[in-house]
């Protein structure tokens, strides 16, 4: 489903954050990303969500190479993929329910589709016992 095929990635007047990197994920599988502070984690991330462009190497997605696509084009193709993020980019004080539905407002898709897939969602990550617990009292 995701490809990612040598790509290289600096910062101004840094070195190479991504060197080359080559990396296949299949459709509905579960990855981990470690490493040491400051080896690339986010700004692989970043990448992979189109919130940030590769200097060098092609990024396959469902077999389109959208390496190439326009501001315009890589907006309207981020809505196939999303994030749940730690912490930091979570409303402390709003449940885990509340902080994935504000998500979904950005989405084309009507409340009730929202809502399934949540439940769907946090059902895979085994987080659904936990829909109405305010973040601030989950772990990591």
């Amino acid at each position: 489903m995701i490809e990612l095929l040598d790509i290289c990635k600096s910062y101004k007047g840094k070195e190479a954050v991504l060197k080359h990197l080559s990396l296949q994920l299949e459709n509905k599988s579960m990855v981990t990303v470690q490493g040491a502070s400051g080896s690339g984690k986010s700004t692989l991330l970043n990448i992979l969500g189109l919130l940030d462009k590769a200097d060098e190497g092609k990024y396959l997605f469902g077999g389109k190479d959208i390496t190439k696509f326009s501001r315009k084009e890589r907006i309207l193709f981020q809505k196939k993929i999303g994030f749940i993020f730690q912490n930091y980019a979570l409303i402390e004080n709003y449940s885990v329910e509340s902080n994935i539905l504000i998500a979904g407002q950005y989405s084309t898709l009507d409340f009730d589709t929202i809502q399934k897939r949540m439940y769907s969602l946090l059902q895979t990550v085994s987080l659904q016992k936990y829909e109405k617990k305010k973040v601030k009292f989950l772990s990591g």
